[in-house]
């Protein structure tokens, strides 16, 4: 009886002890699941995150990108249109120095024709006749010299509501894009 009982408690102890090893096991087998589940969620954390950084530094590049292109267009727009409006400006002024030296030329003849109307009779007609061509000319140059001025200046005005009616242009799109771009942030 006692083997019988003493190989009873040793089988039940032994019994014990396999369950407790097996449960051991158990909990680190599960403790070790666990762990590896949540160095597995914290790779793909550490990669979602680094793979959205990656997205708004490419973002980020592309908007300076067109930022700079634009700027860069608006430079380029601005320094042909300065270009034309230097170009209309010497215009202008050639016609005025032109205009002037005429002027001063003109006077300088009429000086001259005053000091030769001591002359005679005949040498006054040819004068008289001379003064009238040159007055139409003048006359003429004049009319041409106004009609250039005011070319000038509706080219001026034509430069300055370009200019204008591009910038309002451009002012809409940026604000159409600023929008879009704030509605698809907000999807």
């Amino acid at each position: 009886l006692e083997s019988a009982v003493s190989g009873l408690v040793s089988g039940a102890i032994t019994n014990l002890f396999d369950r407790a090893e097996r449960e051991e096991q158990e909990n680190a087998a599960l403790k070790i699941q666990a762990m590896h589940r949540g160095k597995k969620a914290r790779e793909q954390l550490r990669k979602d995150r680094d793979e959205e950084e990656a997205a708004a530094l490419k973002i980020q590049a592309m908007h300076r990108g067109r930022k700079t292109r634009q700027t860069l267009s608006r430079q380029k727009e601005a320094e042909a249109e300065e270009e034309e409006l230097t170009a209309a400006a010497l215009k202008i002024q050639a016609v005025h120095r032109g205009r002037k030296t005429r002027m001063e030329l003109l006077k300088q003849k009429q000086e001259e024709e005053e000091e030769l109307t001591a002359a005679a009779l005949k040498i006054q007609a040819v004068h008289r006749g001379r003064k009238t061509r040159m007055d139409l000319l003048k006359e003429r140059q004049e009319r041409e010299e106004q009609e250039e001025m005011e070319a000038a200046a509706l080219k001026i005005q034509a430069v300055h509501r370009g200019k204008k009616t591009r910038m309002d242009l451009l002012k809409e799109k940026q604000e159409r894009e600023e929008q879009a771009e704030m509605e698809a942030a907000a999807l």
